[in-house]
């Protein structure tokens, strides 16, 4: 080589698109040892997910779902406590505001350029104390609430977004005004930042761009943006959810009172001349939507779904239907509406349809929401031209049907909405599935990049041997954080700061500008060693934000991380309880005097490490067995495939067409014949398992095999 450095190959990914799919793929590739870039073109991740304040068929919240462990508390936009700022993966880079402008090279070694456009605020030093936006004069549309209300210049897209910070929709308004720049107490606001060009090199990449709503104001015959009574079904959904504009209460915009009557228009821009192809997910969410208004508005409401037929393609969607009909009285109308006008006197709004008879009927309603199909993201002919892949005809990514989660070219993969519509859950196994797509292709670079769980919080691991306090007597510090300022205004630092220095076990008081800042973590730090501190109390913001931060700290300093007790002075004392800051001080007194109980009650937790088996059992020859096999097999694991009948195959074994015209025999022969030679993969057929015991990373497993007749 003519003692030229041969380059490593880059042991990463990128992912673009910061919605749930995204954010799934990236945790997924983290967690096996690459490098993960995830590219969001807005202000911060969630996608279109972050909008919806519940999920069909549970109702429950959906953004903590996407994962194993579920996340701690309520954490949205974020999918999990990875992405919190200060527990972010080690190997998460998240870039927002970010756009691929081109890539070069070949699969296993692409370089991509990207854009990253200023958000004027710097999230490691913002502090979401919102003071910024109180003294900003330009108010414009709010896009996460659907333009139903309006938000500042300076604004942050939700309460917990991802990154936890400000941004600043800079426009010629800016130019004369600058009244942020002073008004932030931690100088995290420069309105002279200008886009920065960046080049990473990444091994593979997965597309997960999500989609875009129809325009239900192209169909002029249904009024919307004409009449304010019919909204789209997105603008339900802000309605409906706690963070919306009437935090969760449903009201007609004409008037401000709850409708007494609902209808929802199906197939709004799907399944038509233009768009021939089903939205997949309208039907459920119109049944959600209908039930979410009977449980808020009370049973007398009148919900009628109009739609010209029901696609329920799961037994859990079909009960979930069942009991829309059945238990909440929800009427299904098998028609396609043909024009909606409103009454000018009452604002009510008048359905024309014929039913299925053929009779043409009118019917009366308060509230109607268009439950519009889904497109293809606006960048998708862009990034196409970019990365050189195709298209389908409705726009989406071209795919093969037995490989659906590979594009045209190679070493790049596509998950999520982009590839068709779907609904969350299949959009998540979708993520999941690209990215063990990316592990086989980079099986060689896996755990190049290692992390460690054995803290509450997720780290490389170099950090201090801890020092053994168990036989000493509680020696605690506390620590006051004003938060530039934001605490301190309503809450007497000075006089909680005298009082918690009474209480029992306190040796060191003191109070701090801005605790989660470095400066003020290192000072934390510093006291630990010099006062000999044992037990630490933090009373700044909320644990689930911050807590990372100083456990972090106190495992630096030598302490076992779960010494620790947080008390969150500003969101349960300072911001509820402005008016009165007496009680607020007091109350704040009696939250330390708790914390320092409890932490001198606190004794040292320690993870056990246990070996983990590289080897997976997967029970069921079928296709989804097969593939499930060859995916970890691929990544260099071993693998035991278990399977029944004498033959692998499945219910594949008869089926020789499906409706596109595919002959699945020809995917059927592919897997066989690559699970049979396959070295790491050992088959056992006729056989089942009879006995299983052990616990993640070390279970046993008794197979009992047939003797061929």
């Amino acid at each position: 080589m003519n003692g030229e450095a041969v380059r490593a190959k880059p042991a990463a990914a990128l992912v673009v698109g910061g919605g749930i799919s995204g954010m799934r793929a990236a945790l997924d590739l983290a967690d096996a040892g690459l490098k993960a870039y995830l590219v969001e073109q807005t202000a911060c991740l969630g996608g279109r997910v972050a909008q919806l304040g519940f999920m069909f068929p549970q109702h429950d919240c959906v953004l903590c779902r996407g994962t194993s462990d579920h996340g701690y508390g309520c954490t949205r936009p974020s999918i999990s406590p990875a992405y919190i700022q200060h527990n972010q993966h080690p190997n998460i880079e998240i870039l927002t505001y970010t756009r691929v402008v081109d890539v070069q090279g070949q699969a296993g070694d692409f370089t991509v350029s990207l854009r990253q456009e200023p958000r004027y605020v710097d999230p490691a030093k913002c502090t979401s104390c919102g003071l910024c936006s109180e003294v900003c004069p330009v108010e414009l549309p709010d896009s996460y609430q659907l333009g139903m209300t309006t938000r500042k210049a300076v604004h942050k897209v939700a309460a917990r977004a991802i990154p936890d910070s400000y941004s600043v929709d800079r426009g010629p308004y800016c130019d004369n005004c600058g009244k942020c720049v002073p008004a932030c107490p931690t100088k995290a606001i420069d309105l002279g930042q200008q886009p920065r060009l960046l080049n990473l090199e990444v091994g593979a990449i997965i597309l997960a761009l999500g989609f875009e709503l129809y325009d239900a104001s192209e169909l002029e015959e249904f009024g919307y943006g004409r009449y304010p009574d019919v909204m789209s079904a997105m603008q339900y959904e802000r309605l409906a959810s706690r963070s919306g504009p009437t935090e969760g209460a449903i009201r007609r915009p004409s008037n401000g009172q709850p409708p007494k009557s609902i209808a929802w228009l199906q197939c709004i821009g799907s399944r038509d001349r233009q768009n021939a192809y089903c939205s997949s997910i309208c039907c459920m969410y119109a049944t959600k939507e209908a039930i979410l208004a009977k449980q808020r508005l009370g049973p007398d409401i009148s919900c009628s779904i109009f739609l010209m037929d029901e696609r329920a393609f799961n037994k859990e969607y079909s009960k979930y239907s069942a009991r829309a009909r059945n238990q909440h009285n929800i009427e299904y109308n098998r028609c396609r509406v043909s024009a909606i006008r409103e009454d000018p006197a009452t604002k009510e709004l008048i359905l024309r349809f014929a039913d299925v008879s053929g009779e043409l009927k009118e019917q009366r309603f308060e509230l109607v929401v268009l439950a519009t199909g889904l497109q293809p993201p606006g960048t998708a002919r862009h990034l196409a031209e970019v990365l050189d892949i195709e298209l389908n005809p409705h726009g989406f990514c071209q795919t093969d049907k037995f490989a659906p989660l590979q594009t045209t070219r190679p070493g790049v993969f596509v998950c999520g909405a982009f590839s068709s519509p779907k609904k969350i859950v299949e959009t998540v196994i979708d993520a999941s599935g690209a990215a063990a797509e990316v592990m086989r292709f980079l099986n060689d670079r896996l755990h190049t990049h290692p992390y460690t769980r054995a803290w509450p919080f997720l780290a490389v691991d170099d950090f201090p041997p801890q020092k053994d306090v168990s036989e000493q007597a509680p020696r605690t510090g506390v620590f006051l954080c004003s938060c530039g300022g934001t605490i301190s205004k309503t809450i007497d630092l000075e006089a909680l700061r005298a009082k918690a220095s009474q209480m029992p076990g306190v040796v060191h008081t003191q109070v701090l500008d801005l605790a989660c800042f470095s400066e003020g973590l290192s000072q934390i730090e510093q006291r630990i060693r010099d006062a000999s501190l044992n037990r630490v109390v933090v009373a700044a913001c909320s644990a689930r934000t911050h807590e990372a931060a100083f456990q972090r700290t106190l495992l630096q300093a030598g302490l076992n991380p779960y010494l620790l007790e947080t008390v969150n002075l500003r969101e349960q004392c300072a911001q509820v309880h402005l008016q009165e800051p007496q009680l607020a001080t007091r109350k704040a007194g009696e939250l330390i005097r708790g914390a320092v109980g409890r932490v001198a009650a606190a004794q040292p937790i320690s993870r056990e490490k246990s070996r983990c088996l590289p080897a997976a059992l997967v029970i069921g020859g079928g296709v989804a067995g097969m593939t499930a096999a060859l995916a970890i097999a691929d990544s260099g694991y071993e693998v035991h495939l278990i399977e029944r009948a004498q033959r692998l195959g499945g219910n594949l074994l008869d089926l020789y067409y499906v409706a596109e015209g595919y002959n699945p025999q020809r995917l059927l022969r592919d897997l066989i014949n690559r699970v049979r030679s396959h070295q790491n993969i050992t088959t056992h057929t006729r056989a089942e398992v009879v006995g299983h015991s052990g616990h993640v990373g070390n279970f046993q497993t008794e197979v009992a095999t047939r003797r061929q007749d």
